[in-house]
């Protein structure tokens, strides 16, 4: 059985324009991959926010990260949990 997780996934730099409280909480598949919550987050951000283009390059280059670790692209997600979308950021 193929159940699904809830995930809370929190929006930092770039990516918090898209939701006044820079969350948005998703469900996939029980095992899925940080590709498959990406293209998730991707959808609730467009319903969210129809009058703003979801940047998706943005969010396809960010990475994942957990309170202690980024996450590698290989993770898999097993539990309900809240995450963390780090968007690259350049300067100095």
């Amino acid at each position: 059985m193929n159940t699904e997780i809830t995930l809370t996934v929190k929006l930092k730099g770039a990516l918090q324009q898209y939701n006044k409280e820079s969350k948005i909480c998703v469900k996939v598949p029980n095992n899925s991959n940080l590709s498959t919550l990406k293209e998730a987050i991707i959808r609730a951000l467009q319903k969210e926010a129809p009058t703003l283009t979801c940047d998706t390059a943005l969010i396809e280059s960010s990475v994942f990260a957990n309170e202690t670790e980024i996450l590698e692209r290989s993770s898999t997600l097993k539990t309900d949990q809240t995450l963390i979308l780090l968007p690259p950021v350049c300067g100095g």
